[in-house]
Protein backbone atom coordinates (compact mmCIF):
# COMPACT_ATOMS: atom_id res chain seq x y z
CA UNK A 1 0.00 0.00 0.00
CA UNK A 2 1.35 3.47 -0.82
CA UNK A 3 2.22 5.99 1.86
CA UNK A 4 -0.88 7.97 1.04
CA UNK A 5 -4.39 6.61 1.26
CA UNK A 6 -7.11 8.69 -0.32
CA UNK A 7 -10.64 7.80 0.63
CA UNK A 8 -13.39 9.74 -1.08
CA UNK A 9 -16.98 8.91 -0.11
CA UNK A 10 -19.85 10.51 -2.06
CA UNK A 11 -23.54 10.26 -1.36
CA UNK A 12 -25.38 8.90 -4.35
CA UNK A 13 -28.13 11.25 -5.48
CA UNK A 14 -30.36 8.34 -6.46
CA UNK A 15 -30.85 7.32 -2.81
CA UNK A 16 -32.83 9.41 -0.34
CA UNK A 17 -33.60 8.53 3.27
CA UNK A 18 -37.30 7.81 3.74
CA UNK A 19 -37.63 9.54 7.12
CA UNK A 20 -38.90 13.14 7.25
CA UNK A 21 -36.05 15.62 7.59
CA UNK A 22 -36.61 18.11 10.43
CA UNK A 23 -34.59 21.33 10.38
CA UNK A 24 -31.49 21.48 12.60
CA UNK A 25 -28.74 24.09 12.99
CA UNK A 26 -25.65 23.41 10.86
CA UNK A 27 -22.75 21.71 12.63
CA UNK A 28 -19.46 23.57 12.83
CA UNK A 29 -16.23 22.30 11.31
CA UNK A 30 -13.49 21.40 13.76
CA UNK A 31 -11.00 20.47 11.08
CA UNK A 32 -9.55 22.33 8.12
CA UNK A 33 -11.28 21.50 4.87
CA UNK A 34 -9.59 21.48 1.48
CA UNK A 35 -12.27 21.92 -1.13
CA UNK A 36 -15.05 19.51 -0.22
CA UNK A 37 -12.70 17.06 1.51
CA UNK A 38 -11.79 16.78 5.18
CA UNK A 39 -8.12 15.79 5.46
CA UNK A 40 -6.17 14.33 8.35
CA UNK A 41 -3.31 11.91 8.92
CA UNK A 42 -3.22 8.38 10.29
CA UNK A 43 0.38 7.46 11.05
CA UNK A 44 2.24 8.00 7.78
CA UNK A 45 -0.95 7.83 5.73
CA UNK A 46 -2.92 10.84 4.57
CA UNK A 47 -6.66 10.24 4.61
CA UNK A 48 -9.30 12.36 2.91
CA UNK A 49 -13.05 11.86 3.04
CA UNK A 50 -15.85 13.67 1.21
CA UNK A 51 -19.42 13.23 2.40
CA UNK A 52 -21.66 16.02 1.05
CA UNK A 53 -24.20 17.56 3.45
CA UNK A 54 -22.30 16.37 6.56
CA UNK A 55 -20.08 18.47 8.82
CA UNK A 56 -17.75 17.45 11.63
CA UNK A 57 -19.28 18.02 15.07
CA UNK A 58 -17.31 20.29 17.44
CA UNK A 59 -15.87 17.59 19.73
CA UNK A 60 -12.30 18.80 20.26
CA UNK A 61 -9.18 17.23 18.80
CA UNK A 62 -9.69 14.60 16.14
CA UNK A 63 -6.12 13.31 15.88
CA UNK A 64 -4.02 12.22 18.85
CA UNK A 65 -0.24 12.11 19.25
CA UNK A 66 -0.25 8.41 18.30
CA UNK A 67 -1.79 9.02 14.89
CA UNK A 68 -5.30 7.84 15.77
CA UNK A 69 -8.18 9.83 14.30
CA UNK A 70 -11.90 10.08 14.91
CA UNK A 71 -14.68 12.19 13.46
CA UNK A 72 -18.36 12.47 14.26
CA UNK A 73 -20.43 14.02 11.49
CA UNK A 74 -23.94 15.50 11.48
CA UNK A 75 -26.11 16.96 8.77
CA UNK A 76 -28.70 19.71 8.66
CA UNK A 77 -30.29 17.99 5.66
CA UNK A 78 -30.31 14.51 7.31
CA UNK A 79 -30.69 15.56 10.95
CA UNK A 80 -31.79 12.10 12.14
CA UNK A 81 -28.52 10.57 10.87
CA UNK A 82 -25.10 10.62 12.53
CA UNK A 83 -21.91 9.19 11.02
CA UNK A 84 -18.89 8.33 13.15
CA UNK A 85 -15.52 7.56 11.59
CA UNK A 86 -12.85 6.00 13.80
CA UNK A 87 -9.35 5.25 12.45
CA UNK A 88 -6.63 3.43 14.37
CA UNK A 89 -2.97 3.58 13.44
CA UNK A 90 -1.80 -0.03 13.82
CA UNK A 91 1.62 1.17 15.00
CA UNK A 92 -0.07 2.68 18.10
CA UNK A 93 -1.17 0.68 21.12
CA UNK A 94 -3.72 3.36 22.12
CA UNK A 95 -7.09 3.19 20.37
CA UNK A 96 -8.88 6.39 19.33
CA UNK A 97 -11.59 7.75 21.57
CA UNK A 98 -15.01 7.20 20.09
CA UNK A 99 -18.59 6.67 21.08
CA UNK A 100 -19.02 3.08 22.14
CA UNK A 101 -22.10 1.28 20.90
CA UNK A 102 -23.10 0.84 24.55
CA UNK A 103 -22.96 4.62 25.17
CA UNK A 104 -25.14 5.16 22.11
CA UNK A 105 -27.59 2.48 23.26
CA UNK A 106 -26.89 0.40 20.15
CA UNK A 107 -26.49 -3.36 19.76
CA UNK A 108 -25.59 -5.39 16.69
CA UNK A 109 -27.78 -8.20 15.36
CA UNK A 110 -25.66 -9.76 12.62
CA UNK A 111 -22.28 -9.55 10.87
CA UNK A 112 -21.56 -10.09 7.19
CA UNK A 113 -18.14 -10.30 5.52
CA UNK A 114 -18.02 -8.08 2.41
CA UNK A 115 -15.52 -7.16 -0.30
CA UNK A 116 -16.38 -3.70 -1.61
CA UNK A 117 -12.87 -2.25 -1.83
CA UNK A 118 -10.34 -5.12 -1.74
CA UNK A 119 -9.08 -4.10 1.69
CA UNK A 120 -7.36 -6.68 3.88
CA UNK A 121 -10.65 -7.20 5.74
CA UNK A 122 -14.15 -5.68 5.42
CA UNK A 123 -17.39 -6.40 7.24
CA UNK A 124 -20.87 -4.99 7.75
CA UNK A 125 -22.76 -5.23 11.04
CA UNK A 126 -26.44 -4.37 11.33
CA UNK A 127 -27.71 -2.56 14.40
CA UNK A 128 -30.64 -3.82 16.46
CA UNK A 129 -34.05 -2.15 16.08
CA UNK A 130 -33.05 -1.13 12.54
CA UNK A 131 -31.00 1.83 13.80
CA UNK A 132 -28.07 1.63 11.37
CA UNK A 133 -25.08 -0.12 9.89
CA UNK A 134 -21.43 -0.45 10.93
CA UNK A 135 -18.80 -0.81 8.19
CA UNK A 136 -15.38 -1.95 9.41
CA UNK A 137 -12.26 -2.36 7.31
CA UNK A 138 -8.57 -2.98 7.73
CA UNK A 139 -5.55 -2.13 5.57
CA UNK A 140 -1.86 -2.77 6.21
CA UNK A 141 -1.51 0.46 8.24
CA UNK A 142 -4.93 1.22 9.70
CA UNK A 143 -8.11 -0.32 11.00
CA UNK A 144 -11.25 1.76 10.59
CA UNK A 145 -14.91 1.78 11.44
CA UNK A 146 -17.74 3.86 9.97
CA UNK A 147 -20.90 3.83 12.07
CA UNK A 148 -24.07 5.07 10.39
CA UNK A 149 -26.82 5.37 12.97
CA UNK A 150 -30.16 7.07 13.31
CA UNK A 151 -32.44 8.11 16.15
CA UNK A 152 -35.35 6.67 14.14
CA UNK A 153 -36.11 3.17 12.88
CA UNK A 154 -34.79 2.72 9.37
CA UNK A 155 -36.72 1.42 6.40
CA UNK A 156 -35.19 -0.74 3.67
CA UNK A 157 -34.71 2.39 1.56
CA UNK A 158 -32.58 3.93 4.34
CA UNK A 159 -30.43 0.79 4.63
CA UNK A 160 -29.92 0.86 0.86
CA UNK A 161 -28.81 4.50 1.25
CA UNK A 162 -26.13 3.48 3.80
CA UNK A 163 -24.90 0.57 1.71
CA UNK A 164 -24.74 2.81 -1.38
CA UNK A 165 -22.64 5.31 0.57
CA UNK A 166 -20.26 2.55 1.70
CA UNK A 167 -19.97 1.15 -1.83
CA UNK A 168 -19.31 4.63 -3.25
CA UNK A 169 -16.03 4.97 -1.33
CA UNK A 170 -13.09 5.29 -3.72
CA UNK A 171 -9.50 4.60 -2.77
CA UNK A 172 -6.69 6.08 -4.87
Amino acid sequence: MTHFLLLVASLLNSFTPSQPIPKAPPAAMTREQKGNNTEFEVGKSSFSIHIPDFNVMPEGDITDKNGNTWLTLESEKYSQLTIQLSLHNKASKIMPKSHSLKELGLKTTSTKEVNYHDFKQEKIQFLARSRGIIYSFETEQISAQLIFYSDQNLKDQDKDFYIALIKSIEVK
